[in-house]
């Protein structure tokens, strides 16, 4: 059975704080223990309740100590930039978009490069060539890049801004036969579409009878050929 306890005092505190310095260390292991002392206690969570009572006024806070190892050393922070999409790119939804990057480390290595939209992440790679396959909804985004170096050093990108647009679908009327025409068994009849499309192209049109396919036209004027049958029935068109 697991259980659970509070302690404090300086017995709790010491491990917690070697543990710390001890990371702080193997991510920068030219620190002195000056440097390392000094980013510990730069970082702890400032509380009036500690004031007077502890060196740092504060409390330990090891994430925001070993953000600062790549800081706090004489670490050149890497830099990255957002190759594609381009800036100001606009995409018709629904899109899957690669987004990439490039970073470059002048003092060691890049480790991964992390990528946002509109300050949310979208993923990350540590493998270059960097990038991310995106599936946005529409709307306007913001891109970043945000790339850490092997001291933990990190370095953001310019942003890039790109719109995902909605698509309006298209708009598409059986214009032959007309709805009613009679005609003798076994004609051979042809269907005839009209099909436009306000935000971009056709790029092809279905048609059915009684919900089966009997072809397709991918050139305006749209048209499809069948062999009629004895009885009433549905035409469709489909276009794409």
């Amino acid at each position: 059975e697991d259980n659970y306890a509070y302690y404090q005092g300086t017995s709790m505190a010491t491990p917690h704080v070697a543990g710390v310095a001890a990371l702080i260390a193997k991510m920068n292991s030219t620190l002195s223990v000056a440097q390392v002392k000094a980013i510990i206690l730069d970082n702890v969570d400032q509380s009036s309740k500690w004031t007077g009572k502890v060196l740092s006024g504060g409390r330990l806070n090891a994430f925001k100590a070993a953000n600062a190892v790549g800081t706090a050393s004489n670490n050149v922070q890497p830099s990255v930039s957002i190759t594609g999409p381009h800036e100001g790119a606009s995409f018709k939804a629904p899109v899957s978009l690669t987004v990439d990057a490039v970073a470059v480390d002048p003092d060691g290595t890049v480790q991964q490069v992390a990528f946002f939209a509109n300050g949310a992440s979208i993923g990350t790679d540590t493998t270059s060539p960097f990038s991310v396959v995106w599936n946005p909804v529409p709307g306007n985004y913001t891109l970043t890049a945000v790339a850490m170096d092997d001291h933990y050093g990190s370095g953001t990108s310019a942003p890039v801004h790109v719109v995902i647009v909605s698509n309006v679908p298209p708009a598409v009327s059986i214009t032959s036969p007309a709805a009613g025409t009679v005609f003798p068994a076994q004609s051979q009849i042809t269907i005839a579409a009209s099909a436009t499309d306000s935000d971009g192209s056709i790029q092809q049109v279905a048609f059915e009878v009684d919900g089966v396919s009997i072809g397709t036209d991918g050139a305006a004027p749209y048209s499809a050929i069948w062999n009629g049958s004895i009885g009433t029935h549905a035409f469709r068109a489909i276009a794409t």
